[in-house]
């Protein structure tokens, strides 16, 4: 849900605030991280992009952009599912 908050603030006809997203992260986090520790390896990247969104909200209104940064967040998520799921397993 934080990713979407994400996305939809960088969207130039949606008027979603850039901290949005971190309203809806840290309480996940604050309630994951004692529970699980090793989830904070995978929070910390998108702590800080959701923290830098709000810093340099950059607004896409094309749709190749659109569709850019939709490739970029399938792959971030990708690229930082697979270590999780490795210390899940070990």
């Amino acid at each position: 849900m934080a990713t979407a908050y994400y996305v939809e603030s960088r969207l130039a006809f949606r008027y979603v605030k850039p901290h949005v997203a971190l309203y809806v992260w840290i309480p996940a986090v604050a309630l994951t991280a004692p529970l699980w520790p090793a989830a904070l390896i995978a929070a910390a990247e998108t702590t800080y992009k959701f923290a830098a969104n709000i810093k340099r909200n950059i607004k896409y209104s094309r749709c190749q952009d659109t569709a850019m940064l939709g490739r970029r967040e399938l792959a971030r998520g990708a690229i930082f599912t697979a270590p999780l799921a490795v210390l899940y397993y070990i």
